[in-house]
């Protein structure tokens, strides 16, 4: 997709068994920043830290990663990150507090070791025999040449093939909000639908007005998309094409034009779509409006 930023990633092999990495123990007293850690574990393809703090509303910061969590009113906290630390620690940081956790069941990255030799080259096999020749078969005598038919007579014009716009729709409406993220595509406000026929291609142009609240912000992406009721929403860039954005306090405007060929006959649903990580909130949410057309 196309990205306005992109966030680092740091390989991580995880190991069912190394010797000087053991689960975190659940601490009965607060650490060096206040924190007491439940879970420090990978699961889901995810890092999962979560605990509670002392009192509710602080920040708690992951160093070398731009993700926060507010502590909430009931003094417990929780971090889903799609990043993992080479070395399986992370510290957080409250303040000018800081808190190192040792991540469950996770191994750091081994050395690579060295290649083993080379084998020792087989012996030649023995060639097999020769198997007989075929004999030739007897050439057949050539045809004579048959006449040069006449010209047939032109036949009548074919009928005018389809149209290539099938039918155009538009749509628009507030988005109802907040959107929580789910780590999938979902579409913002109430999106238009279209009847498709196997093979044809739609082809759509939009805009929305959203924004997020939380500071700092977070990256999320946007675009359109289009599905059947109650199935994936999906969208209309292939992967890799997708853009992104990054949330602020204003509402920011976000276009998009797209087009994709739909492989199954159906009624789709089409509209402007987000897609947010699991805990991200995009909570300023005005409008949406675009259009889509159905071509043979």
């Amino acid at each position: 997709m196309h990205r306005v930023a992109t966030a680092a990633l740091t390989a991580l092999i995880l190991t069912p068994a190394v010797a000087e990495v053991s689960s975190p123990p659940e601490t009965a007293q607060p650490g060096p920043a206040g924190l007491v850690i439940k879970t420090a574990k990978i699961t889901g393809g995810k890092l999962l830290i979560a605990g509670t703090a002392a009192k509710a509303g602080i920040v708690i910061r992951v160093e070398g990663h731009p993700r926060t969590t507010t502590v909430k009113p009931n003094k417990t906290f929780r971090l889903s990150l799609g990043w993992f630390p080479a070395d399986c620690r992370v510290t957080l940081a409250v303040g000018a507090r800081r808190q190192p956790v040792l991540i469950e069941g996770c191994g750091p990255t081994g050395a690579v070791g060295p290649a083993g030799s080379a084998g020792a080259r087989g012996p030649t096999g023995a060639r097999g025999p020769a198997g007989p020749h075929g004999a030739a078969g007897a050439r057949g005598t050539s045809g004579a040449t048959g006449k040069t038919g006449k010209t047939g007579p032109q036949g009548p014009p074919g009928p005018t093939g389809p149209t290539g716009i099938v039918t155009t729709v538009s749509f628009a409406g507030f988005i109802d909000g907040p959107i929580d993220g789910n780590g999938e595509w979902q579409f913002t406000g109430d999106p238009t639908t279209v009847a498709v026929a196997a093979g044809q291609r739609l082809t759509g142009s939009g805009v929305a007005i959203t924004g997020a609240s939380a500071v700092p912000g977070f990256f999320y992406d946007y675009g359109l998309c289009y599905g059947m009721a109650g199935g994936e929403v999906i969208n209309f860039a292939e992967e890799g094409l997708e853009l992104k954005t990054f949330s602020q306090a204003e509402p920011e405007h976000l276009p998009i034009s797209s087009t994709t060929v739909v492989a199954a006959a159906g009624d789709y649903l089409v509209g402007m779509c987000v897609r947010a990580d699991d805990g991200d909130s995009i909570d300023i949410a005005y409008k949406m409006a675009g259009w889509v057309q159905v071509t043979n």
